[in-house]
Parts: structure tokens; C-alpha cells; sequence
């Protein structure tokens, strides 16, 4: 009789293991798909950010071109500054 309980009782140790396993398993799963959206959002949201700056860096840039010395010389140039947008870009 101790050897049957015993057997049942490993039976049901056996199988609560594997549940848990499972469970294991699928909160893993659903974090590691949590996380990998995360990380994608984070992506978007840091490339957004530095085409943000890099738009303002070059406005700034393009707006402070009247204060250079060579802004007149340049503007009378045939295309004016947009001649040498490519070059400063």
C-alpha cells in the first residue's frame, strides 16, 4: 500500500512539475514577445528622436548661413546657397 501511495504521490509531484513547466513556458514566451515589441517601439522612437535633430541641425545650419562672411558673395552666385546644400548637407 506505501508503495502505491508513493507511486501516486511521485505521479502527482510529476505532473504538477510539468504544469508548472508549462507555465513557465508561456510567461516566458509572452515576455519575451512583450519585450521584443518594447525594444521595437524603443527603436522608433530613438530613430524619430534623431531624424528630429538632424532636421533642426540642419535648419539651424541653413538659417545662420546670412551671418557668414561669404553670404553675399555666395548669394550672388548663379543657385545662390542652394548650390552648395549637397556640399554642406
Amino acid at each position: 500500500m506505501s508503495f502505491l501511495h508513493t507511486y501516486s504521490s511521485l505521479s502527482e509531484k510529476l505532473e504538477l512539475h510539468r504544469s508548472v513547466e508549462q507555465v513557465d513556458d508561456l510567461i516566458y514566451k509572452r515576455l519575451t514577445r512583450l519585450s521584443e515589441q518594447s525594444l521595437a517601439m524603443a527603436r522608433v522612437v530613438l530613430k524619430t528622436i534623431l531624424h528630429a535633430a538632424a532636421v533642426g541641425a540642419m535648419g539651424f545650419g541653413y538659417h545662420s548661413l546670412q551671418k557668414l562672411p561669404m553670404d553675399r558673395w555666395i548669394r550672388e552666385q548663379y543657385g545662390g546657397h542652394f548650390q552648395y546644400l549637397t556640399i554642406q548637407g
